[in-house]
């Protein structure tokens, strides 16, 4: 199994965390996932977002370092993909929270088939990514600098095609 697969949870333990469902991992990934979800889930509770998008995008930020850093080299002439791993989790967190988490009086039914459609398709997307990533076909989109990553090494983040 490659460090990719290994340090990316699964999408199915992935939405799970998103839900706000109680996850036994070890799991930088799933902690932050399910962080990224409960942050979701306030936008819907609270009156606006003031500190929780600084924190939603350091969570992002933290997912692309670890995908970043366990990441095999790409194989010659691998497409970037246009998403980083930490938008796709956060993609999916937002589905989460619109799907079931959030008060039925802030959201309507359409909005909730129209986020269990995405959330599918995100998840299949997430998936794919791992996949691809693993075997070399696919290089994340590059990150700016480098800084003291969640696995408290620095790492340099900065891949560039």
């Amino acid at each position: 199994m490659s460090l990719v697969r290994e340090l990316l949870a699964d999408e199915v333990v992935l939405e799970l965390a998103c839900r706000g469902l109680p996850i036994l991992s070890s799991s930088p990934v799933v902690e932050a996932a399910s962080e990224l979800g409960d942050f979701h889930a306030a936008l819907y509770l609270e009156a606006g977002p003031g500190v929780l998008d600084a924190q939603r995008l350091r969570l992002m930020r933290d997912i692309d370092m670890l995908a970043a850093a366990a990441a095999p080299d790409p194989r010659l002439g691998a497409r970037t993909n246009t998403e980083s791993f930490g938008a796709l989790v956060d993609q999916i967190a937002s589905c989460c929270a619109i799907a079931f988490r959030a008060p039925r009086s802030r959201v309507g039914a359409c909005e909730v088939d129209d986020a269990l459609a995405q959330l599918r398709w995100l998840g299949g997307e997430y998936s794919d990514l791992i996949d691809e990533v693993a075997t070399g076909i696919c290089r994340l989109p590059p990150l700016a600098h480098s800084r003291v990553g969640i696995l408290g090494i620095r790492l340099l983040t900065c891949r560039m095609p």
